[in-house]
């Protein structure tokens, strides 16, 4: 049983129910339902007695711990052996849930930031809340008497109250919030009877309370009568049957029995003592878990398809195990049986001491020498060793017959897989690592049923965290997140609260239960940054040429970088730096800074591109003063050319002067030759 510091076991359900005494819920604390109850438990238990008698008799062959009758008899316990080796082999490190975006989606940030939230409060708690040994302990249930049972349920502390300084009201003042996963007994787990687990009705658990822890947890429920007449009882030694001799004898405080029903048709939970007479607490469920037991089912055991009723390791090698203790015993047998001894002639007393007190080196005298060698044939006439021979075969054979039965109990067991894949000498390391994992065939089906079993419980606890803690709480137990990440906190609270569930997956992998092989791990690390480097050399020229590439590029290394395990942590950085590579490339870019060289050359092209530009410079000019002097030459004929015709139009304008002067002169002289000719005409006119 999983004990706590009181000596009872870990407390009922408590904190994740409001504790509601409404008459809605008081209807069903009646004499009734108490009767119902009891009845389904009696059934219950009926159906498992079988189960129940074998698994207290595992456990003691497990133990060695043996009858009066068979005090006397040698055992081979190779039971014990196996059982360590499965166990080791199923468990081996407390294990990393891979909580992931359920569609590997690169441009998820917030479901990836929540998930990083949840996975790191999950693991924070595994470390810190003794996981490994509560895993163990149900292992141990799976591979001994066949059952294995785990139990979530929400633990909160609070604080002294404190008051908003807006409203003056009260704040509830939270301290502590877990997810505690208990260990169960396997005699302390029941459900109703049925074919199948899809077809149970109902589970419990019983948990022994002591008085104090009783009026803690029902004095607001139950009625006070009930309380006052429960029966506590100390179980004292010699009131231990001889079915409970390995549970404790030895118990100082008086505990009652309380079983934690989970009824699924009604979704309600009641808290039953057989002794009682009505329910002590019913309360509707607030867990609202997807499957509303408080319990991964199937538990950790082998079933068959017509009871769920488990089938034991040992119940299907048992007879193996009783020939191996009777082969073992007679060979025991036969040990003692092969001793030195012998009859010896009366007659010579002396040999007696031949044997017995005679030390090395050393001889017994002997009477009449001559008789007693002659007549009576010395030593070997006179003395006769009884057989041995003929025990040492039988003993041979049975050694032979032992290991044989052992050969057949590995071979049920599946040790034999796990021996194939054992090292021999001389053989290197890959050879052993790959005729390990060809060897253990078997043994995986049973360490991936563990890691689905882990995995049902972490997904129980994963969905109490999203349902009761505080976003205070989740942030602190996360620790620093990358920078990047920040960003996206507020959202990934938000959709935590929401429906987690339905944006990402938790896995627990066979390998995060297993020792972790080191090796494996640095090479996924060098591929991956192999792979990586690669394909940047490959993709980041063709982006510089072709800056519309870089979206396609950047998508296909997000799509590949979102699949990988581990990657969650430095996607959000490495997001940043590849946004920050397509920025850099749609941006102009600048020419690289030239050598001394280059620059030498520079100067030198530009010295002669100069002295051209100065030639062509000279030539142009020295053509267009010729063409300048060409022109003015012109302009000076055409100006002389000018001045001459000028000359002659005024020669002609001299003349023509003349002309008109003298023509005028002519029409005066003729006017004047008029006007005397009118004045002698008669008349006077």
């Amino acid at each position: 049983m999983n004990y706590n510091d009181e000596g009872v076991e870990a407390p009922v359900s408590d904190d994740a129910f409001e504790l509601d005494v409404s008459p809605a819920l008081q209807q069903y604390q009646t004499t009734d339902e108490q009767e119902y109850w009891i009845a389904e438990l009696a059934a219950a238990q009926k159906e498992r007695l079988k189960f129940d008698e074998r698994g207290r008799k595992t456990i003691k062959r497990y133990a060695d711990e043996r009858d009066a009758g068979e005090l006397n008899k040698s055992y081979f316990n190779v039971f014990f052996a196996n059982t360590e080796m499965k166990m080791a082999a199923l468990y081996a490190r407390t294990p990393q849930p891979d909580i992931k975006r359920r569609y590997d989606d690169p441009d998820d940030d917030v479901s990836r930031v929540a998930a990083n939230l949840l996975q790191r409060n999950i693991s924070y708690e595994l470390e810190c809340g003794d996981f490994d040994a509560r895993i163990k302990q149900m292992l141990f249930d799976r591979v001994v008497p066949g059952l294995g049972v785990g139990w979530v349920r929400f633990e909160q502390e609070e604080g002294p109250a404190t008051f908003d300084a807006v409203t003056g009201q009260p704040v509830e003042n939270i301290t502590k919030q877990e997810s505690e996963i208990d260990y169960v007994a396997w005699d302390d787990f029941h459900w109703s009877p049925c074919r199948v687990w899809t077809e149970c009705r109902w589970v419990a658990r019983k948990v022994p309370m002591s008085k104090d822890a009783i009026k803690s947890r029902f004095g607001d429920t139950a009625p006070a009568d009930v309380l006052a007449h429960l029966p506590y009882v100390v179980t004292a030694a010699n009131k231990v049957e001889s079915k409970d001799a390995l549970k404790p004898r030895n118990l100082t405080q008086a505990t009652v029995d309380v079983y934690e029903f989970w009824d699924k048709e009604r979704r309600l939970v009641f808290w039953v003592s057989p002794s009682g007479s009505v329910p002590l607490d019913v309360q509707a469920d607030t867990n609202e878990f997807a499957e509303f037991f408080p319990t991964p089912l199937p538990p950790l055991g082998r079933f068959s398809t017509s009871s769920t009723l488990p089938i034991s390791d040992y119940s299907l090698v048992q007879n193996q195990y009783i020939e191996l203790d009777d082969l073992n015993d007679r060979s025991t047998k036969l040990i003692k049986a092969m001793q030195v001894r012998w009859v010896y002639n009366a007659e010579e007393p002396a040999l007696k001491d031949l044997f017995q007190t005679a030390a090395e080196g050393q001889g017994i005298p002997v009477k009449n020498w001559a008789a007693f060698s002659g007549e009576k044939g010395g030593v070997k006439g006179s003395m006769e060793f009884t057989p041995l021979d003929e025990i040492a075969g039988t003993y041979n054979k049975l050694i032979q017959a032992r290991e044989a039965v052992k050969a057949q109990i590995y071979e049920v067991e599946g040790i034999s897989d796990l021996m194939r894949g054992a090292p021999t000498p001389y053989e290197s390391a890959s050879a052993t690592t790959m005729k390990g994992k060809l060897s253990s065939s078997r043994m995986a089906v049973a360490q991936r049923e563990v890691a689905s079993y882990v995995e049902g419980l972490l997904r129980l606890k994963a969905h109490l965290i999203c349902r009761f803690y505080t976003p205070q709480i989740i942030l602190q137990r996360a620790g620093q997140l990358p920078q990047a990440d920040t960003q996206y906190i507020g959202q990934a609270l938000q959709l935590l609260k929401s429906v987690p569930f339905n944006h990402f997956r938790l896995l627990v992998s066979v390998d995060s239960i297993q020792l972790p092989n080191w090796n494996d791990e640095k090479q996924e690390r060098s591929e991956l940054m192999q792979a990586v480097s690669a394909y940047l050399g490959q993709t980041l020229p063709a982006v510089q040429q072709h800056p519309q590439l870089a979206p396609l590029v950047i998508g296909m290394l997000k799509f590949a970088i979102a699949g990988y395990k581990g990657a969650r942590d430095f996607e959000g950085m490495l997001d940043q730096q590849l946004e920050q590579i397509a920025a850099s490339t749609n941006q102009p870019q600048q020419p690289p800074k030239p050598t001394d060289g280059e620059l030498k050359a520079q100067a030198q092209q530009m010295r002669i591109q100069a002295d051209m530009q100065i030639a062509q410079l000279e030539e142009k000019t020295k053509l267009q003063m010729a063409q300048m002097q060409a022109q003015m030459k012109q302009m000076d004929l055409q100006l002389k050319t000018f001045e001459a015709q000028t000359r002659a139009r005024a020669v002609d304008a001299t003349i023509q002067d003349n002309q008109a002067r003298q023509h005028i002169d002519a029409l005066k002289a003729a006017h004047s030759d008029a006007l005397d000719v009118v004045g002698f005409m008669p008349g006077g006119q």
